[in-house]
């Protein structure tokens, strides 16, 4: 967090109590009015900073994790998150690619308003997911990583079918789950093993 964008918040502040020492010694109603706009106008600023904040640590750890990913894994990065910072690109490995768009849904959003949220970052993965650099594996999957949010189920049905939903703990995961052994990278298709040993053909149900 720079100087620069904690700057606006520090002006709005002194304004703010610039005014209501006004209002305290001349008791005029109109320096009240504009100091309460003016900690309203904070509040919103500050949550701004935070969010920004949160987003640039999450995209940041992404980065890392996604470079830190062990042999035959291999991630290429085509963008940012759009007008918040973020990470798209491909991400390949024994089971196939993911074509990967981040979202910066908060962790509270539930419902429609889940569902709006995580549209426009299931758009850009399934765009991605036609056009795959040559070299990445098949089969290509969309992949929505959430910064801010678990990936539950909540979160993968309000993406829709065909749409894999991860977090960060789920990216990390990648080479030591299931899917870092050779399974396939689509949500739904992993293998059950039974207790006595064998692989089970099919997706869980």
């Amino acid at each position: 967090m720079s100087l620069r964008q904690v700057l606006p918040l520090l002006v709005i502040a002194f304004l703010v109590g610039s005014l209501f020492r006004l209002y305290a010694e001349f008791g005029i109603g109109f320096f009240r009015m504009f100091g309460t706009l003016g900690i309203v106008v904070m509040g919103v600023l500050a949550t701004r900073l935070v969010t920004g904040w949160q987003l640039g640590a999450a995209a940041a750890e992404l980065e890392s994790v996604f470079k830190r990913l062990p042999a035959p894994w291999r991630a290429m990065r085509t963008g940012s998150g759009g007008s918040s910072p973020g990470w798209t690109g491909f991400v390949g490995g024994p089971g196939g690619t993911l074509a990967v768009a981040t979202c910066a849904v908060a962790n509270y959003a539930r419902g429609r308003s889940l569902k709006r949220s995580l549209a426009p970052s299931v758009r850009r993965a399934k765009q991605l997911a036609g056009a795959v650099p040559e070299g990445f594996p098949e089969p290509v999957v969309p992949c929505v990583v959430l910064l801010r949010r678990r990936a539950d189920k909540e979160a993968e049905q309000a993406a829709g079918p065909g749409v894999r939903v991860l977090d960060l703990d789920g990216v990390a995961a990648l080479a030591t789950g299931p899917v870092g052994e050779s399974e396939p990278l689509a949500a739904g298709d992993r293998r059950e093993k039974p207790a006595g040993g064998g692989a089970v053909e099919g997706p869980v149900r």
